[in-house]
């Protein structure tokens, strides 16, 4: 194998995507597409990106569509240089915190508001003016 890792020396990037799914009670199978576009005429290295690293290496298969063989199958774990930058995480966690703080306070104001309805419908069935409401259904205690 080592003879043909050195005569391959073309390596081509590709993303793939699920294109299927079947689970099973120990596990799943995942099919994954890709679309290889121009090829070289020589032989050469797919390399599939958007692979789990939990994936099994002993169960890849690979299969292509054309006149091109698939000469071999093998798993390697890239560890980036650097990690990815979260920060637009972050700001997506932050803008999602503020709206639920928004909604909260939306909800308390309708809640408060059903309430204050409830205690005009309640006065106004009583037989009370409009506008003249007793002392017990102020929603602020008096000062005197």
């Amino acid at each position: 194998m080592s003879r043909y890792l050195e005569a391959v020396s073309i390596k081509v990037v590709r993303e793939s995507r699920i294109e299927s799914v079947t689970v099973h009670a120990r596990g799943a199978v995942v099919k994954r597409r890709a679309s290889l576009g121009e090829l070289p005429d020589s032989a050469c290295d797919v390399v599939l990106d958007g692979v789990t690293s939990l994936a099994e290496t002993g169960t890849l298969r690979a299969s292509i569509d054309g006149a091109r063989e698939v000469l071999g199958v093998r798993a390697e774990l890239v560890v980036p240089d650097k990690p990815g930058d979260d920060g637009s995480l972050r700001a997506k966690l932050a803008e999602v915190r503020r709206a639920r703080e928004d909604l909260v306070a939306a909800r308390s104001h309708a809640e408060w508001r059903k309430s204050c309805s409830r205690r005009c419908s309640r006065i106004r069935s009583c037989g009370a003016r409009p506008g003249s409401i007793p002392p017990s259904a102020s929603p602020t205690p008096s000062l005197s």
